[in-house]
């Protein structure tokens, strides 16, 4: 199976890539997960724990500890991928970015819950020297209203330890997509509510003394 997320960047480039997923399947061995970019593509994980099921909120990270290939199913957490996201790095944000996920033996299916990417972006031409933003600041997500994909953008100005959740309009916390320590820079976020019902959320950006909250409309 495949899934796209169109990114339109026009002027900027990728500095750093992470990649967060959630697959239902019930011997993850059998799977190969590839991310293709508008440049090319590498395969995030491919044959690793066999006879084991399921990735949870799994994060692909090229600073993560553990790679992909020593850990042991339900892969939860942050893992090294099993090819460098660092591949992007320096290559155009704009275009399609397709996750594409076969799977090699017959005999039994799986589902991809929910997928998204974080961006670190960089100004292909840079403004102030070393393009560090300035201050904190949480922009409006779009498109909005969306279906079932959204960009969240956000800028930090040192660095600090992130976090970016999305809520629904009881404040019950329904998705996590950042909570680590980042350097300074503009991120943005791609955001995929396909398990989420229609109806108004929020997501709200903690870095450093900064709190800021925003609503989003999905619509299917």
């Amino acid at each position: 199976m495949t899934d796209t997320i169109p990114v339109n960047q026009s002027t900027k480039l990728v500095n750093k890539l992470k990649v967060n997923l959630t697959i239902n399947h019930p011997n993850d061995g059998d799977i190969i997960i590839q991310l293709r970019g508008p440049n090319g593509q590498i395969n995030i994980s491919q044959g690793n724990g066999s006879g084991g099921a399921n990735y949870i909120n799994t994060t692909f990270d090229d600073s993560a500890s553990i790679s992909i290939t020593q850990g042991t199913p339900p892969f939860t957490g942050s893992y090294k991928p099993q090819n460098a996201l660092s591949f992007f790095n320096n290559q155009p944000a704009s275009g399609p970015w397709i996750l594409r996920i076969f799977d090699t033996k017959a005999g039994n299916t799986g589902s991809l819950v929910n997928w998204c990417m974080i961006f670190q972006l960089k100004n292909t031409v840079s403004v102030n020297g070393n393009n560090i933003p300035l201050k904190f600041e949480l922009s409006q997500n779009y498109p909005n209203p969306f279906n079932p994909v959204t960009r969240i953008p956000y800028s930090i100005a040192e660095n600090s330890f992130v976090s970016l959740k999305i809520y629904d309009v009881l404040g019950r916390e329904v998705k996590t997509l950042v909570s680590e320590k980042q350097t300074a820079g503009e991120y943005e976020v791609l955001f995929n509510a396909s398990d989420l019902n229609s109806g108004v959320y929020f997501y709200r950006l903690i870095g450093g003394d900064f709190v800021g909250t925003k609503k989003l409309l999905l619509i299917k």
